[in-house]
């Protein structure tokens, strides 16, 4: 049975088309990309005011062996051991439906290291800022807000008859393993997502993840 992995590649503004063309010439097909705004805790950079950037979140579905050959490589095309650029990582599809790629690419035989997860929070827009800074206390470095829109069936609102449907955001935060449970712990006491409406939070194990905290060091 394949196996597919979902790719996230987070770079900066204008790399996520360049990285959806790489893809493509090594056998990988299709992508979305989404635009966010990283978040970084560190003194100085808030001081002046550089502590949010824009973000390009590049998301791509493919077989595992291609994934992690597409990961390797892009981590030493986009030199991702060097700070502030860039960072990629996948985690487990149990099914894919749609999208292609070329059948002549061997798959890797290698383990999966799962020792980084995925937190994922959905919160009404400006809340997400508050989200981050619950995560950061329980020892988060840093996130990728996103901008969405809620579609759920008690996600609308009135306004002069019409159905309005609230903007959301998204909180993307890879994390180790370890820091996991206090980190989204946090979150839930901070925003009270166990409440109707305050929000949702998942977590995924991530299977490989490239450009994270040890510079020279592929995970």
């Amino acid at each position: 049975m394949k196996q597919y992995e979902c790719m996230y590649f987070i770079v900066q503004h204008g790399l996520a088309s360049w990285i959806l063309r790489f893809a493509r010439d090594h056998g990988v097909f299709g992508g979305t990309i989404f635009y966010g705004q990283g978040t970084v805790r560190n003194f100085w950079l808030e001081l002046l005011s550089l502590n949010h950037t824009e973000k390009e979140i590049l998301m791509m579905v493919a077989e595992q062996g291609y994934a992690h050959n597409l990961m390797a490589l892009l981590y030493d095309e986009l030199q991702m051991w060097k700070h502030n650029h860039g960072i990629s990582f996948s985690v487990p599809v149990n099914k894919f439906i749609g999208g292609k790629h070329d059948s002549d690419v061997q798959e890797n035989a290698e383990e999966n290291d799962m020792i980084y997860d995925l937190i994922t929070v959905i919160v009404d827009k400006g809340k997400a800022e508050e989200a981050m800074e619950a995560a950061q206390e329980a020892g988060a470095a840093g996130g990728t807000i996103i901008n969405a829109r809620g579609a759920g069936k008690n996600e609308t609102s009135k306004f002069c008859l019409m159905d309005i449907e609230p903007e959301k955001e998204i909180l993307m935060l890879v994390t180790e393993k370890e820091k996991t449970e206090a980190i989204a712990e946090n979150i839930n006491k901070m925003m009270d997502l166990e409440g109707h409406g305050k929000g949702i939070m998942m977590v995924q194990e991530i299977s490989k993840a490239y450009g994270l905290y040890d510079p020279n060091a592929k995970c």
